[in-house]
């Protein structure tokens, strides 16, 4: 594909409002750092590198390759839920504040991981 192609299929406007949105969220969790606990809006800036590194590596894929993989993953998010909803394995599974059956603890990650649909 040519880069003058490519180039074309980006959508800047779309970038320009989700940028404008992030600066509006992290400069509101800064303004309310006095009265949490922690200090969000830093998490808040990791994630949006993080995700913005994933859109990167997404975007070098050619959308044709997902949809020849869609069933095997939308079958791993099957297999995810159901693990969840029977508790398998006890010690992946785990309450999160009183609700049964809704995040996986992986014991080598710091936080929870939610796979919803």
């Amino acid at each position: 594909m040519d880069q003058q192609n490519y180039n074309s299929k980006i959508d800047y406007t779309l970038i320009f409002i989700i940028i404008l949105l992030a600066i509006i969220s992290i400069f509101t969790l800064y303004t309310l750092n006095p009265f949490l606990d922690q200090s969000y809006y830093i998490q808040q800036i990791v994630w949006y590198i993080a995700g913005s590194m994933a859109i990167a590596v997404i975007m070098i894929f050619d959308y044709d390759r997902f949809r020849q993989i869609s069933w095997i993953l939308y079958g791993l998010g099957v297999i995810a839920l159901l693990m969840l909803f029977f508790h398998f394995p006890p010690g992946i599974a785990k309450s999160v504040n009183g609700a049964w059956g809704g995040w996986f603890q992986i014991p080598a990650l710091v936080h929870s991981n939610q796979p919803n649909l």
